[in-house]
């Protein structure tokens, strides 16, 4: 189930490279602390889009996503194990 659960969370994201090339330091420095996204909106739930789930970026995975996925995996088979036990 555990390993069930893991292979159907799964999300491949492909990251399109930015185009533009940022020569000054605090181009590099924004484009490596913010990604160069613009900032969300202030309203989160609007009349046209209910849920900030519905969102197509909002599932996107990064290395902290997995990290935590490994987490969760950890903790279900120690809680299984310690069931079983």
């Amino acid at each position: 189930m555990i390993a069930a659960l893991w292979l159907l969370g799964r999300e491949e994201t492909v990251h399109e490279p930015d185009t533009r090339a940022s020569t000054s330091a605090l181009g590099v420095a924004e484009a490596a602390l913010l990604d160069n996204k613009p900032p969300p909106a202030l309203a989160v739930v609007t009349a046209r889009m209910r849920s900030p789930l519905a969102r197509k970026t909002f599932w996107n995975g990064d290395d902290a996503v997995q990290c935590m996925r490994a987490c969760h995996v950890t903790a279900w088979t120690a809680g299984l194990g310690a069931l079983v036990l």
